[in-house]
């Protein structure tokens, strides 16, 4: 379908290329407690799904991009500055404040509901029968919706995540703004489910939250009157009778500071890094940089399955904030080799290339197996010409990079710094200026 998309134009080379799946995984689902609900002595965790490198996600980045527009309203503020600049040009400082805010938006936008919002948006008059059979068959497959559809809801952590709840209450601002200005609404500034109103002192909240409250029957509107002439938002303060705007304190720092959230992933399923092998015998090595799991690479150069049949024993992770200590990790079950995605090229080329069996040990059951090498790999080589063994479980993991292009460079430092001698390759790009340094 997407190739489909871009030989007709529908999308670009670069929607394309963002779009298309590569080296995907399972999306991991975990839980951040909620740490500002002391009244809860349990602290509820908040479920966020990990969505990074899934078969979605660069889909969901590339729609992202395309339904920005869809999110823009004159009443939504960008952040707590936005919001203070906006709120000191007001000219109702006299008003009643009072905020609201959405019960669980997240899980309870209505999805389809907003899907059919899209689509009026940006194909308001699309025929039943549209003459480009791609975005026909799309439409289609649209139609088919059933009503299971209505159970769906957007997932924290996904790429569109943000994207759908604003659209949709941006949706509800545009409609109700008329019989919300009717009630005495006078000033309506929301950022993602909070909104901070400015109404008349006549004004009953009651009538406004019945408003909202009617708008769908997924979401439900709560809110919370001025104490003492003082009414906080955002992470600001906003006093009476001039509207000074004080900065509350800091927030607390994020759960992640703390705790190590996500589960380790293997380094041989990692992507986009900079990997180096060691020949068992003499020390010799060799550098090359991969976008897919270096698991394929290895293999590809030689390697016997049967060694990344269980959990290596050395786990490299990727930690953020403070965190420094080593960990107990603990692997969680990967799909097998033969549940690993490989093209029909590679594997045809895999089959055609000319192959070597050696018959090696397994260190850990002592059992001999066999190992196909690659000859038209500079390993494949120096394993034919030598008899060396190469020592394929303790590969190292040297850089992480997700451009394409720092990777090239990363790689190429790699390769001034450890002089690897299985290398054909001395370096990726031309080196220019790199100011970290050469990495050892």
């Amino acid at each position: 379908m997407l190739g489909l998309f871009k030989k007709e134009g529908f999308i670009t080379a670069e929607e394309y290329n963002l779009a298309k799946p590569a080296g995907s995984r399972p999306a991991r689902l975990y839980g951040l407690p909620k740490i500002h609900k002391s009244d809860r002595p349990d602290y509820p965790p908040r479920p966020v799904m990990s969505a990074t490198k899934t078969v979605g996600y660069g889909l969901g980045k590339m729609l992202k991009n395309r339904l920005q527009e869809l999110r823009t309203s004159p009443y939504m503020v960008k952040n707590t500055f936005d919001f203070v600049n906006k709120i000191k040009q007001s000219k109702y400082a006299d008003k009643n404040m009072v905020s609201f805010d959405v019960t669980s938006l997240f899980t309870n936008v209505p999805l389809t509901y907003t899907i059919d919002l899209i689509l009026d948006h940006m194909y308001p008059k699309c025929p039943s029968i549209c003459e480009n059979n791609s975005r026909n068959k799309l439409c289609e497959n649209c139609r088919k919706r059933t009503d299971f559809a209505a159970l769906l809801r957007v997932a924290m952590g996904a790429p569109l995540a943000s994207v759908i709840p604003d659209i949709f209450m941006a949706h509800l601002g545009k409609s109700l703004m008329d019989q919300l200005q009717q009630c005495g609404v006078h000033e309506w500034y929301r950022f993602v489910d909070d909104t901070f109103v400015l109404l008349e002192p006549a004004t009953e909240v009651a009538d406004v939250l019945k408003i909202l409250n009617n708008f769908h029957p997924s979401i439900k509107f709560t809110y919370e009157d001025e104490k003492d002439d003082r009414l906080s938002f955002l992470n600001a303060q906003v006093i009476r009778p001039d509207i000074d705007v004080r900065f509350c304190t800091k927030t607390p720092p994020s759960v992640q500071t703390y705790f190590n959230t996500k589960d380790p992933v293997p380094k041989h399923l990692q992507a986009d890094v900079v990997y180096q092998v060691n020949c068992i015998h003499y020390g010799h090595t060799y550098i090359r940089h991969t976008t897919r799991q270096p698991i394929r690479r290895l293999l590809e150069h030689g390697a016997p399955k049967i060694i990344f049949e269980a959990p290596l024993t050395n786990t490299e992770t990727i930690t953020t904030g403070p965190i420094r200590s080593k960990r107990n990790r603990r692997h969680q079950p990967y799909p097998s080799l033969n549940e690993l995605r490989r093209s029909e090229r590679i594997q045809q080329r895999t089959n055609q290339s000319d192959n070597i069996q050696l018959q090696v040990t397994n260190p850990n059951t002592n059992n001999q197996y066999n190992i196909t090498t690659n000859s038209k790999t500079s390993i494949g080589d120096h394993v034919n010409q030598t008899g060396h063994k190469m020592d394929w479980e303790g590969f190292t993991i040297l850089s992480h990079e997700k451009h394409q292009y720092k990777l090239q460079i990363k790689e190429f430092l790699a390769i001034k710094a450890h002089d690897p001698v299985l290398n054909r390759t001395r370096h990726s790009v031309p080196l220019i200026l790199f100011p970290g340094g050469i990495l050892k």
